[in-house]
């Protein structure tokens, strides 16, 4: 089954979650200059002269791989746009070590003398157009009738200044963006990321997330509101607890009088907004809605309980909100009674099976995680 296409940037939380689940990034990348060199072998003949052109990250470490194993039936050179001393991590420094009988600078490199031209200088990890020394050597690619393979993606890839690869060897599924006329013949190769570091949240996810400025004040990094509680206190503490342990630093909790009190004491850093009454009802909807507009995001549903007239309040809310909404626990049933509030609206929903099963009418296999997912985007 071919992959979806997966966003550049979420390359690098893949890497950490991966690691997380026990596969190592030195695995990884043994596993992709493998690749690369299994299919240098495949499709040209014996003997064939190869220059390997590595940079100083981990994308130069993956031609630093594929040259050690070329070295058992072709004849490899690798040549460094930068010192090695410039190299940026210990995983492409100690690879480096065991072809360094190969490797040499690249203002040695005569591209007349080569059959075949491994572009490893680039990553997913650019911004913007590359800069010398490399614009002046994708030039000099650019320019020569030779084969040119790049590692996972073209060097300056995804700008307008890229290498002009006949084949690309990209790892784990193609990049959003990746097309014939700028990657030439598309090649995905396996390297064994597990499908848990796709399909469950992990540490690498917080490698999409801004740095914290220093001269940030409250406010500055999320502002989220939490509408919850009432039969039950815990829950809107813990969804706001858990939105200020990712890093959000505003953070209210709009919850029915029984729980505004139970909900203040497990944390100062939660603001309270009690509610008038025992359960959420109707006539919070327009207050709530006023105060939705304040925030970035809306956390509904954890505690409010499942009477009807907290039910039918839930329905109205979502319905009119226009803020992005992560939807939960009580929420997520009232959903299911009406769900054509959802069209249109942006957010996360987040059921488990029980729950996923009143809102789809479907019921989900309890061990097919692969399953699961797919029935999630369906």
């Amino acid at each position: 089954m071919v992959k979806a296409a997966i966003p550049p940037e979420e390359v690098k939380v893949l890497d950490i979650n991966a690691a997380y689940h026990g596969v190592r990034t030195i695995t990884l990348m043994e596993r992709a200059g493998e690749a690369v060199a299994r299919y240098i072998i495949e499709n040209y003949p014996t003997n064939s002269r190869i220059a390997i052109i590595c940079g100083k990250g981990n994308n130069g470490g993956d031609g630093f791989v594929a040259a050690r194993h070329l070295l058992k039936s072709m004849r490899p050179d690798v040549f460094l746009v930068e010192s090695e001393q410039e190299i940026t991590t210990d995983l492409a420094r100690s690879n480096l070590h065991l072809v360094r009988g190969v490797a040499r600078p690249i203002k040695f490199m005569d591209i007349r003398q080569y059959d075949i031209i491994i572009d490893s200088m680039l990553g997913v990890g650019i911004k913007g157009r590359p800069r010398e020394p490399y614009a002046s050597i994708i030039r000099s690619l650019n320019r020569t009738k030779k084969p040119r393979i790049a590692v996972d993606v073209p060097s300056g890839w995804p700008s307008n200044f890229a290498v002009r690869a006949d084949t690309t060897i990209t790892f784990h599924a193609p990049k959003t963006g990746m097309t014939k006329r700028n990657c030439g013949k598309i090649v995905v190769a396996d390297i064994g990321i597990p499908p848990e570091a796709e399909m469950y949240c992990g540490p690498g996810e917080y490698a999409l997330l801004p740095p914290r400025r220093r001269d940030s004040h409250k406010g500055d990094s999320g502002r989220v509101l939490v509408i919850g509680g009432g039969p039950y206190s815990g829950a809107p503490a813990f969804a706001g607890m858990a939105a200020m342990r990712s890093g959000i630093d505003l953070i209210f909790v709009a919850t029915p009088e029984p729980a505004a009190i139970p909900v203040s004491i497990y944390s100062p850093n939660l603001i309270v907004r009690p509610l008038k009454g025992m359960v959420l009802g109707s006539e919070h909807v327009e207050e709530l809605l006023k105060m939705s507009t304040e925030f970035d995001v809306v956390v509904i549903g954890p505690g409010l309980g499942d009477s009807k007239p907290t039910m039918i309040a839930i329905q109205r809310f979502i319905s009119k909100c226009r803020k992005p909404m992560v939807i939960d626990a009580d929420a997520i049933a009232a959903c299911g009674a009406k769900p054509h509030i959802l069209k249109g609206k942006s957010g996360v929903i987040t059921p488990h099976a029980g729950e996923f099963k009143k809102l789809t009418r479907k019921t989900v296999p309890q061990d097919d995680y692969e399953r699961r997912a797919q029935m999630v985007r369906e």
